[in-house]
């Protein structure tokens, strides 16, 4: 009915040894992924004047990895009269960027992968309105475009 001691404390020191207890350390906790995300509300994005940031995301990063990024969302722009280029970039202003390029008002996706270190990395939304034509008038109000969208960038560890 009742054990001896020393087979209960044989059994525990078995069951200890089993399940990685006594003197095996515990495993060391992978670095969690990172995501930051912010909304661009509206923007109004004038022509012919470069690049311009919409909007930026700053992560924290741990370790090395990569930096996944998605930049999401409706342009608003008169058909054949411009181009909206949007691209998410880790330079400010960055002009030579890869984008995405809308002719038409409706909905994109741009999306990037960096390779990253430790440290601090700032990843930006950036558009710029190209006129392709005009009617005459230089009506700079008419000539504008509209944009809201989604920024988020995730780092996933090594």
């Amino acid at each position: 009915m009742f054990k001896p001691l020393f087979t209960l404390a044989l059994s525990s020191a078995l069951l200890l040894s089993a399940c990685g207890g006594g003197g095996t350390p515990a495993p060391v906790p992978k670095t969690k992924t990172v995501t930051v995300s912010v909304n661009i509300a509206e923007a109004t994005i004038i022509p012919d004047v470069g690049p311009m940031d919409l909007e930026s995301v700053t992560l924290q990063i741990p370790s090395t990895g990569r930096v996944e990024v998605s930049f999401t969302g409706v342009g608003t722009l008169r058909p054949f009269r411009h181009l909206l280029l949007l691209a998410s970039s880790d330079t400010s202003k960055s002009g030579g960027f890869q984008s995405v390029t809308l002719k038409e008002s409706g909905p994109f996706v741009h999306k990037r992968v960096y390779n990253v270190g430790a440290g601090s990395k700032t990843i930006y939304a950036e558009a710029q309105n190209k006129t392709v034509f005009t009617d005459g008038t230089d009506d700079l109000a008419a000539r504008r475009v509209s944009f809201h969208g989604t920024l988020t960038a995730t780092f996933y560890p090594d």
